[in-house]
């Protein structure tokens, strides 16, 4: 539970680099600086046997740690798209969507184990 967590909270990652490109918000060198150091927060988190070697992750942990990073970037891909159409719709029926979405997404992932 504790990966999914830390893996949820890289969304400033994703949203920073979403941003940017679908916004046209400039990256600083202290941006890069902390997403740099963030990458490798992350990557000592997840350890991957290349880098970590030891045994060898079960099925389920590479299942969530995929999912928690689509879902982190799903929601940062959420948060510009309200920045983006703030103003043409409603907040709160994109809050709804997406929460549908998830509650979607969530139960199939549940369901299918």
């Amino acid at each position: 539970m504790s990966l999914v967590t830390v893996l949820f909270y890289t969304r400033p990652i994703f949203t920073l680099f979403i941003a940017s490109f679908q916004l046209g918000e400039k990256i600083s060198i202290y941006d890069i600086i902390t997403t740099l150091f963030s990458f490798i927060g992350i990557v000592c988190v997840i350890q991957p046997e290349f880098l970590f070697g030891g045994s060898s992750h079960s099925f389920y942990y590479t299942v969530a740690v995929v999912f928690s990073i689509l879902i982190a970037l799903a929601n940062s891909e959420t948060t510009v798209m309200y920045r983006k159409i703030r103003a043409k719709i409603n907040y709160h029926i994109l809050q709804y969507y997406g929460s549908i979405t998830y509650t979607i997404a969530g139960s199939i992932l549940l369901f299918t184990q």
